[in-house]
């Protein structure tokens, strides 16, 4: 399954304004790979939106 425009575009916001450690976001980024087949396509858009860590986008 392909991740969804809306799901896209919320996880875009929730990255820009990302509030926990860099852990968390690893755990949120892990379950984006594995919940969607172009969930590493995803990521590396997604991960623009924050420059404070660099993350494993697997």
């Amino acid at each position: 399954m392909k991740m969804p425009n809306d799901e896209y575009v919320d996880a875009k916001k929730i990255v820009y304004d990302w509030p926990y450690d860099k852990e968390a976001l690893q755990r949120f980024y892990d379950d984006i790979y594995y919940k969607y087949e172009d969930g590493h396509d995803c990521l590396v858009e997604i991960d623009k939106q924050q420059t404070k860590w660099t993350m494993n986008l697997h």
